[in-house]
């Protein structure tokens, strides 16, 4: 469990996960069927160009920028932020845990409030 609440973790969000307005849809922090509960980040010591670079140069995946919650955003949105990459084996890699959250409304509100927190926040790198 990450324990420091101004910790930064940076989430890549696909072009196709992007509003009209430019800003992320609450389907960017919802973890999907396939995700087990566990929302992929990784940890903002890596830095968001960075992280960038490790999603489309090094895994050949798309993404349309680097947005970020904090730790202390995760734990109020109900969820908990757990340091993964030795589970994993992907370094600095951390997963937003939504499974303890009960069901698919509840699943919903806090990817909200993620997605709300990121969008005040704004996109931490952008192509």
């Amino acid at each position: 469990m990450l324990m420091s609440s101004d910790e930064e973790l940076l989430r890549q969000v696909h072009p196709v996960m992007l509003g009209e307005d430019g800003h992320p849809a609450r389907i960017a922090f919802t973890p999907t069927s396939r995700d087990a509960g566990m929302l992929s980040t990784l940890r903002g010591a890596v830095g968001a160009q960075e992280a960038h670079h490790r999603h489309v140069e090094e895994r050949g995946l798309r993404s349309a920028g680097t947005w970020s919650v904090t730790v202390g955003e995760v734990d109020v949105a109900g969820c908990s932020a757990v340091d993964d990459a030795a589970d994993l084996g992907v370094a600095d890699h951390a997963s937003v845990d939504f499974t303890g959250l009960g069901g698919p409304a509840a699943v919903k509100r806090a990817a909200r409030k993620l997605r709300d927190a990121a969008v005040a926040r704004g996109c931490s790198y952008a192509p």
